[in-house]
């Protein structure tokens, strides 16, 4: 009786799972696998098995050591965010609250950072740890502004550099290593990694949030590449596992240019991971949300920077304002770019943060969270999407329709039987999901529970797979 409602409900449909029906596939019980560690393949990132991973999260920023007010975390929005079918959290730490004084580390802060991989590895998602800075140092611009420059200890600072750009020479001051900063810097973050170097949780580190400085003949070739260098190895040499997570200098944000060279010998897992705000300052200081044109550029650009490097890319951050008019229609403009190009990104922010001064939408008034901490679910809508979490070769194509909730994959299948493993949210797909696979040999099972759909392929060759709201 099964087998014929089944047939009564979908032609040619396999009837699996409930909240699951098939076309070209035979139900069989099947394993997600490993997730961790991660590394790199080329211009992948990778999974525990070698399947593509499409790296999707959210920013946390409770650990960063600035004035706003409402950044807490509370160890049941772990599990809520993995719910969401986010993966990753990027944690902004601050050397500020790392090291307070010269010397001496502040090994209660550290507890801190332990307490959020605890309870991220707790809910199934892994964390990327970043060095996180603005503009510096709190001693580099006024607290009263839109500013609010943070991550730099005070003592770090020179009293006598003053004005705007003072955070520039600022960090002049480090690259260069005058007063030992530089080496103070590399012996702050290795304390932290000592710490945490072995907790499952983790599965890299940025190594510098939105750096600047000066350089010749660029800033980039003359002087961060350089310390990029210097600071791969020696991190490594201090306990870092994982992926090492390359920022791209902070005007990158607004100009979408920056120099590029071949990266390839300094270290076998490292991603090329800048920020794709894509004019910062007119999407949050005058309101204006970008053209397209200027957009897909952007993108266009990071990939071709990428390629020179010969590095994986990963969108490091990103944000919306919601003082745009069309915030959502950029949303979707943004999150179609990074589908088109297989990438994926840390969104800015998972909860809100209001300062006591400066203008909320760049202080962080772009989050998932309202103040109240209620969902925004209208950007819910546009991050929590179907995706291919993990696939079992090079994923060659990614397409989400928003009009009919359609995501379509192709990639070119290798010889394992390691399953594609696909997000399927009940919020875009009803709880009623069609499974369209093409060319035989699919195997698939469905885990309810955390709304994944798992394709297995018994050879290799290109596959296309649909998932889709049934009619």
């Amino acid at each position: 009786m099964r087998r014929l409602l089944c047939a009564v409900l979908l032609l040619l449909a396999a009837c699996g799972p409930r909240g699951l029906r098939a076309t070209g596939a035979t139900y069989y019980p099947l394993s997600p696998g490993p997730f961790a560690p991660l590394a790199t393949d080329g211009d992948r990132i990778v999974d525990a098995r070698g399947r593509q991973v499409i790296l999707r999260g959210l920013q946390h920023h409770a650990l960063q050591d600035v004035a706003y007010q409402g950044r807490e975390v509370f160890d049941e929005d772990y599990a809520l965010i993995a719910g969401w079918g986010f993966r990753v959290l990027r944690v902004a730490i601050s050397w500020s609250r790392v090291e307070p004084l010269p010397g001496m580390y502040a090994d209660s802060y550290v507890d801190e950072i332990i307490h959020v991989l605890d309870r991220a590895d707790a809910a199934g998602l892994v964390v990327i740890l970043e060095w996180h800075q603005d503009l510096w140092g709190k001693c580099a611009g006024p607290t009263d502004g839109f500013n609010n420059a943070n991550g730099a200890p005070d003592w770090a600072c020179d009293p006598t550099l003053s004005g705007p750009f003072a955070y520039i020479a600022l960090f002049d001051r480090m690259w260069r290593n005058d007063a030992g900063l530089f080496d103070a810097y590399i012996a702050a973050f290795s304390h932290v990694i000592a710490a945490v170097a072995e907790h499952p949780a983790v599965v890299g580190y940025d190594l510098f949030n939105e750096p600047y400085g000066s350089g010749d003949p660029s800033f980039e070739q003359g002087t961060l590449f350089p310390r990029y260098r210097e600071m791969t190895a020696r991190l490594r040499e201090a306990g870092a596992g994982g992926i090492l997570f390359l920022g791209a200098p902070g005007f990158r944000n607004e100009t979408g240019q920056m120099a590029a060279e071949p990266f390839t010998d300094v270290d076998p897992a490292l991603v090329f991971a800048p920020h794709l705000y894509t004019s910062w300052l007119s999407l949050y200081i005058f309101n204006q949300s970008p053209s397209a044109e200027v957009k897909t550029q952007d993108f266009t650009n990071a990939v071709a920077q990428a390629e020179t490097l010969g590095l994986p890319l990963w969108n490091g951050e990103w944000g919306i304002n919601y003082g745009l008019a069309d915030w959502r229609d950029y949303a979707i403009r943004h999150v179609r770019l990074e589908d088109k190009h297989r990438i994926g990104s840390a969104y800015w922010a998972f909860n809100q943060a209001t300062p006591g001064q400066g203008d909320p939408s760049v202080s962080g008034a772009t989050a998932l969270l309202n103040e109240d901490r209620s969902v925004r679910e209208d950007l819910l809508d546009v991050l929590s999407r179907p995706y291919p979490r993990q696939t079992p070769g090079v994923l060659t194509s990614l397409e989400y329709d928003f009009k009919t909730h359609a995501l379509d994959v192709a990639f070119e299948a290798n010889a394992t039987l390691d399953a594609l493993i696909l997000y399927a949210p009940a919020r875009h797909l009803t709880d009623d999901r069609c499974l369209v696979v093409s060319g035989g040999d699919a195997r698939y099972d469905f885990d309810a529970a955390n709304e994944l759909v798992l394709v297995s392929f018994d050879r290799p060759g290109p596959k296309k797979v649909a998932l889709k709201p049934c009619r």
